[in-house]
């Protein structure tokens, strides 16, 4: 049986906003299918890696990784940050 991968295009995580552009950027499935909504820094077998981060824990995470990689402020980060984490589907709901 051959294991099918997401589409790989123009996917986000859900949860912390990582462009998802190969294949082992997905996190899994329990089945060990890739998620279509994960990354793998944020879901793996199933579940969430930190299942009790709470949305402002992950725009701080977030804000430091943008700002180390895309070379911009702490202060712009975190803007950025605010404004696109809690439009994602981890925020949005109880999953």
């Amino acid at each position: 049986m051959r294991e099918t991968q997401p589409q790989v295009s123009s996917f986000v995580c859900q949860s912390c906003s990582m462009p998802m552009e190969k294949p082992t950027d997905f996190g899994t499935e329990a089945d060990g299918s890739a998620s279509k909504e994960f990354c793998v820094f944020c879901y793996s077998n199933g579940s969430f890696i930190e299942p009790d981060l709470i949305l402002s824990q992950m725009i701080d995470k977030v804000s430091r990784m943008l700002a180390k990689q895309m070379n911009i402020s702490e202060d712009e980060a975190s803007s950025i940050a605010r404004t696109s984490v809690p439009s994602l589907k981890r925020w949005q709901k109880k999953i």
